[in-house]
């Protein structure tokens, strides 16, 4: 009897250390999310150009996303084309975010991806938006990181 109280209190033991060590190691890969992030956003190209910041939204907050603001402007108005920002979360396609030609206008846009509780990094340009048949010149691409 007391070999068989002995075994029942070895399981046991196991079990717990297999449970703490499962449910400990789903602890360890859920890291703190920095609330916000922030800093500052400038870009330009030939025909456009961007001066602003940019946030990393806490989650639960416009959906934890990547936001810009600033002010984007067509730099060369004689051109007749088009101005533009894009940003893309990790991992997904360009949005693209039009200004308006011949002028400075007041830009406030984010990306997300809608099942994740927050966005990691994202990738942000400006571009001269030159229509379908010429390819638009665009700033570098730049990686912000939350």
């Amino acid at each position: 009897m007391d070999m068989s109280v002995a075994k029942k209190a070895a399981a046991i033991g196991l079990l717990t250390l297999s449970a703490s060590s499962i449910f400990g190691a789903a602890a360890m890969a859920s890291q703190p999310v920095s609330p916000r992030t922030t800093g500052p956003l400038a870009a330009s190209t030939t025909g456009a150009s961007f001066s602003g910041s940019y946030l990393f939204n806490a989650p639960g907050t416009n959906h934890g996303g990547f936001e810009f603001y600033g002010y984007l402007s067509d730099t060369s108005c004689s051109d007749g084309n088009n101005v533009k920002t894009e940003a893309a979360p990790e991992g997904y396609g360009f949005s693209s975010f039009y200004g308006t030609q011949c002028a400075k206008v007041h830009q406030d846009d984010y990306v997300y991806i809608g099942d994740q509780t927050y966005v990691s990094y994202a990738y942000w340009k400006v571009c001269r938006d030159r229509g379908t048949l010429y390819p638009d010149n665009c700033s570098a691409t730049y990686r912000k990181n939350r």
